[in-house]
């Protein structure tokens, strides 16, 4: 049973990954960096807490890298440890 729920929470981290990604699309498309000021930078937490997005940019490219909270039940994950846009 756990590792069903742990499953169906990995939407947790791929939903915050495409929305993230769509955001730093957007800002380049209008700025022409994805390190632009107003582009989503640093740490950002998923909505349901379970993940935690490190964002990684320079002008020309990204890196998203989704890594299960310390703590919360997906940190049990064995399956799926981290996920990651570039």
């Amino acid at each position: 049973y756990q590792d069903s729920v742990r499953k169906s929470r990995r939407a947790d981290a791929t939903t915050e990954l495409v929305r993230t990604a769509q955001s730093l699309e957007r800002c380049f498309t209008i700025n022409n960096a994805y390190n632009h000021s107003t582009c989503p930078t640093g740490t950002i937490n998923t909505e349901n807490g379970y993940y935690t997005i490190a964002v990684t940019s320079d002008a020309t490219t990204f890196s998203l890298k989704a890594t299960p909270v310390t703590g919360k039940s997906q940190a049990n994950d064995a399956k799926c440890t981290s996920f990651t846009i570039t």
